[in-house]
């Protein structure tokens, strides 16, 4: 049966446990501010591009992963994103050997 009092308030989920979903997502998981600048990454996502975490964290996804000829485009759902439009968006991504790849992001 489910529960439809909504003025009971919501469990709660430890930052803990919701950083070990993150990590144990098969697919690669990557939070960025608002200016870009990535926050956090899982394991899938590092192994995805072929970059470390250290690489990752703190630098500007433009710098590593967004493909010149895409960045009009990610740079687009990026502020679709912020305005509050979640997607999904088919993008291109790059791997640190120079691979483009497509991805989907929401």
């Amino acid at each position: 049966m489910i529960d439809s009092d909504m003025t009971k308030p919501l469990p709660t989920i430890s930052p803990l446990a919701v950083a070990r979903i993150a990590e144990a997502l098969s697919d690669g998981l990557s939070v960025l501010d608002s200016s870009g600048a990535q926050l956090s990454v899982n394991d899938a996502f590092c192994q995805m591009l072929g970059l470390s975490r250290e690489q990752l964290l703190g630098a500007h996804p433009r710098d590593l992963y967004w493909p010149e000829e895409e960045i009009s485009r990610i740079e687009a759902a990026f502020a679709n994103t912020l305005a509050g439009q979640f997607g999904p968006y088919q993008l291109t991504f790059m791997r640190a050997s120079g691979e483009r790849f497509p991805v989907i992001v929401s």
